[in-house]
């Protein structure tokens, strides 16, 4: 390979010398414009771009310095950058392929990988290997590998997309990138990057006080509540009488954790909202219209009819573990990573799908009906009990409570469903990113003449086997089933869609015809009034500003597995039968039991840690639904036990974006210097996606976590004596405190101490936020950073536990607002920019180390749309108004049935106006036309290729 002439690049800039020019769309000191300027176009948001145009600017300051020491450049020149961005991406990648076709393409881009084989053939994007300076070879092999591998690219057949990649500067072939069995591949890009997507929580809703009283009230306690906003506002809630919504299922004595009172449970009789570890029999319903399960049923409430159909009146059962954001100590006796670089002992709780369901339905259930809001905000339990008051919207009304939002929003459900799809072992599409359909089924919807033609058509389908991590660090063989006609596609998504149609869980959809608009969770998320959210590590700067966190404080939490690894569950599948789903531990396990299968009553083998069986089929007609020999009430050791087995089940979505070099730069004729603008725009490039300290910077701004692995490791042990001082993140302040903050104790527990210190000194900087907040909304504000700062100290005097007050003095001199060098820019507010000036971060630890596991891999999945040039296969993945779980749950007029209006199976059809559809049929469905937009996606992108043109 021919290798270009290096000069030094100045990819690791320091950002303490931004300030020595003011902002301009085109800079470099002396605001030169030659044909040493660089052109860059990249998507952002506003608080971000501030940031990249320091990186920008500093670059060109440096570079500009090495250049006339090299001899690069002549004495008197100066490199500049016109630097631009968009924050809509519909408009950027709009703009950006104009601006291709055109000729008028930035120097420096921002790219998908799903654009990397097309791009790179229509010559739009540069390979660059040989850009790449030997003396950062360990810089650039410090980025995560996985999102390093999203830019590689090679027609060479021993080499797979994705597969992970290192720089080498003496490879076999020279210096570049290279498989670990040898194979060269081109680098057409760096990540700007590497995220995750899996759930968050507002922890408000799951404080020691809320777990206390949800654990302790049923809902058959007396009280005197008003309903909230809308319809609800006419209920009154003063305890129900007759058949009752929440019963023990089981009969014996257990230990409520949070308040240490021994209970008696007895089958069939009144239990709290919640008790952990105890199977409770749920019979839901739409509490947004309804005062009883009872009501409902006489109502038409759907809800409440598919759990007199499905379950014969019984009721689902269904047994929690914990609650969100808890953790334990994993057993000694539990081989672990000993090379992780997350906290091997922490475990996560961690849900399955009926369980998140039930917990949902149970906490907005409580909430909504104990006027929850009065609770913590206003004068405590006797509120709790009695009080009608409203404390948050304009019209004295309470607002109401929902669970979670967005599942099936445009454009796609991929961000939503795709941990649900690894929890469940299973994929929209094959790793060759080629099949959305598994190719053993036909898809002719003729042959789904029954139920049992359904089943029957889909239980030979073969798997693709992939390697997962395993919790001790090794990789494991699973049997992987593609496909939206696979049937752990389908009893994924029977699942996924039970979250709303059986626990009316969806904010858009649960029944309140206030919650019109598909897209307003996040609304109602950051103002406190929705419990579950899809979070993201793109969502960091907005939950720094959720409404001073007040209402909300974001959190993470582990992503929903398979129901086959439920302590014991009773739920209808995705073809709307009910079945039992139970635990067994290998010591009780004398049977030699195993998995029973989906549907098909084969026993299969999966994984040895543990064993689930699958009970009993649904029995429509009647008769004894439950397969109750293994309910019984779990020990904490039981619970454990079962949560470390789905530790490395659960996944989260990751992805990136990155930046990359305009491929036209080595013959733009505009310029004579097109080698030497090669080598600069390289440079940018690494200077923008690993560059340590604007890596910390945005970490701290709320864009992402760090590209670099090591960075995460200090991310996340930040207050560890070997990083307390020395680390990236050593000057960060969490809720947990200062780097020297004694928050924990050796064994993990809270130090009860460093917990007071670390809410006194979290206290007081957030008081900074709100100040620097407030004097930015105001129209006369024109002090700087500094000023302002030091206004603030001399009139809030910091306690002892603060002592000095830090802030990143890089901002000393800019205004707080006012120009395109402020300090704050307009967010969701100014308090995320006011956060990063301070070096403020939301993220406690076990959110922290969550995020390092996902980043790590023991938790990742890859998205499904990584590789495929157009995403119209992904989008028909819509149940849309055709299913029972987005019908706002609207009442079923007098003398109809579900029975009337629900298509059991593929190629039959109902009359009516109201039909609806199992999740089962409609995946069948819609099969066809996933396989045919998927097809038409790989034949675009084969013509794109193909074409070799711009």
């Amino acid at each position: 390979m021919k290798k270009k002439n290096m000069v030094k690049t100045a990819s690791i800039v320091a950002l303490s010398a931004v300030m020595l020019c003011g902002t301009a769309v085109s800079f470099g000191c002396g605001g030169t414009t030659s044909s040493y300027e660089l052109s860059v176009y990249i998507f952002c948001s506003d608080n971000d771009a501030v940031t990249n145009e320091q990186i920008c600017r500093t670059w060109a300051e440096e570079y500009t310095e090495s250049q006339r020491a090299a001899g690069a450049i002549p004495a008197d020149a100066t490199v500049t950058v016109d630097f631009n961005y968009q924050p809509d991406t519909t408009t950027y990648n709009n703009t950006l392929n104009q601006n291709f076709t055109d000729g008028t393409a930035a120097d420096v881009i921002y790219l998908s990988p799903r654009n990397v084989s097309v791009w790179r053939a229509r010559g739009r994007v540069l390979d660059i290997s040989d850009y790449i300076d030997p003396a950062d070879a360990d810089l650039v092999n410090g980025i995560w590998e996985d999102s390093l591998a999203f830019y590689g690219y090679t027609v060479d057949e021993n080499y797979t997309r994705g597969e992970r990649i290192t720089f080498q500067a003496d490879g076999p072939n020279g210096q570049g990138f290279y498989t670990a069995s040898g194979v060269e591949v081109g680098l057409y890009g760096l990540p700007k990057d590497y995220s995750n997507f899996t759930m968050a929580f507002n922890g408000k809703f799951f404080t020691e006080q809320m777990k206390t009283w949800m654990t302790s009230y049923s809902p058959t306690q007396s009280r005197n509540v008003h309903g909230a906003a809308n319809d609800t506002a006419s209920l009154t809630f003063t305890g129900e009488s007759g058949t009752t919504s929440i019963t023990y299922a089981v009969s014996g004595e257990y230990t409520n954790p949070y308040t240490g009172e021994t209970i008696d449970a007895v089958a069939g009789q009144p239990a709290p909202f919640i008790a952990v570890g105890v199977p409770l029999v749920y019979k839901p319903f739409n509490f947004y219209r309804f005062t009883s399960y009872d009501n409902a049923l006489a109502g038409g409430d759907p809800v409440a009819l598919s759990v007199d159909l499905y379950t014969n009146g019984e009721g689902y059962v269904v047994t929690i573990p914990g609650f969100p954001g808890e953790t334990f100590d994993v057993p000694e006796s539990v081989t672990t990573d000993a090379n992780a670089e997350y906290r091997t002992e922490l475990g996560h709780i961690t849900l399955t799908y009926a369980e998140f369901g039930a917990l949902t339905w149970a906490t907005t259930y409580f909430c909504n009906t104990f006027n929850y809001w009065d609770a913590v905000n206003g004068s405590g339990e006797s509120a709790l009990l009695s009080g009608t008051g409203g404390l948050i919207n304009e019209s004295n009304l309470r607002a109401n409570i929902y669970g979670n939002g967005q599942y099936e929003g445009a454009p796609n459900p991929t961000l939503y469903t795709l941990p649900w799809l690894y929890g469940n072992d299973s994929d929209f599409i094959n790793s060759a990113s080629t099949y959305a359909t598994n190719p053993d089924v036909t898809t002719e919807r003729a042959q789904f003449t029954s139920v049992d033609a359904m089943k029957n058509a889909v239980a030979s389908q073969s798997a693709e086997v992939r390697q997962k991590m395993s919790l001790d660090g090794e990789m494991r063989d699973v049997n992987v089933y593609y496909g939206v006609n696979s049937y752990n596609f389908l009893e994924f998504y029977g699942a996924f869609l039970e979250y709303s149609s059986t626990w009316n869980g969806l904010t858009e959809n649960c029944g309140d015809t206030y919650t019109t608009s598909d897209d307003n969770a996040w609304a109602t998320f950051r103002a406190g009034n929705t419990i579950f959210y899809g979070g993201g590590t793109w969502d960091a700067q907005a939950r720094n500003d959720s409404e001073a966190l007040v209402y909300c404080e974001f959190h993470t939490m582990p992503q929903a597995v398979a129901e086959k690894y439920a302590l014991y569950s009773f739920v209808k599948d995705g073809f709307y039968e009910t079945r039992t789903y139970a635990w067994v531990s290998q010591e009780e396990n004398a049977e030699g039991l195993t998995i029973q299968n989906f549907w098909n009553g084969s026993r299969v083998t999966n994984d040895n840690d543990a064993t689930r069986i699958n009970g009993s089929d649904a029995n429509t007609s009647g008769g004894d639904y439950r397969n109750d020999s293994y309910c019984k009430i779990f020990t904490e050791d039981d619970i454990i036990a079962n949560q470390v087995i789905r530790q490395d089940k659960w996944g989260a979505r990751m992805d990136s974006v990155g930046y990359a070099v305009n491929g036209t730069i080595l013959n733009n004729p505009r310029y004579d210097n097109n080698d030497w603008r090669a080598a600069a725009a390289a440079s940018l490039v690494q200077a923008l996606s690993v560059n340590e300290e604007a890596q910390v910077e945005l970490c701290l701004g709320g864009a992402q976590l760090p590209n670099f692995r090591q960075q995460c490791v200090e991310f996340l042990n930040y207050q560890d004596d070997e990083y307390e001082t020395e680390g990236s993140f050593s000057m960060m302040i969490t809720p947990e405190g200062y780097s020297t903050t004694n928050y924990y104790n050796e064994d993990g527990s809270i130090n009860p101490d460093g917990q007071a210190e670390a809410e006194e000194i979290w206290n007081y900087y957030y008081g900074i936020v709100n100040a620097m907040n407030l004097a930015a909304s105001g129209s006369s504000e024109t002090r700087t950073v500094r000023e302002f700062m030091t206004d603030y100290i001399a009139a809030n005097p910091a306690p002892a536990a603060v002592g000095e007050v830090r802030w990143n003095h890089d901002y000393d001199d800019r205004p707080l607002i006012g120009s395109t060098n402020a300090a704050l820019t307009i967010g969701l507010s100014y308090r995320a920019s006011a956060m990063k000036v301070l070096n403020m971060q939301t993220y406690k630890l076990a959110d922290r180390d969550l995020n390092m596991r996902m980043q790590y891999g023991l938790n990742s999945a890859r998205d499904p749309a990584m590789y495929t040039y157009q995403t119209t296969w992904l989008n028909d993945i819509r149940i849309g108004s055709a299913g029972l779980a987005y019908s706002k749950q609207q009442t079923l007029a007098e003398g109809t049935t579900l029975q009337d209006i629900i298509l059991t199976y593929a190629s039959g059809t109902l009359e009516g106006s109201l039909v609806y559809m199992t999740p089962a049929v409609h995946c069948l469905q819609m099969s066809a036309t996933v396989a045919q937009h998927l097809r038409e996606s790989i034949d675009a992108e084969e013509y794109e290729i193909m074409t070799n043109s711009i």
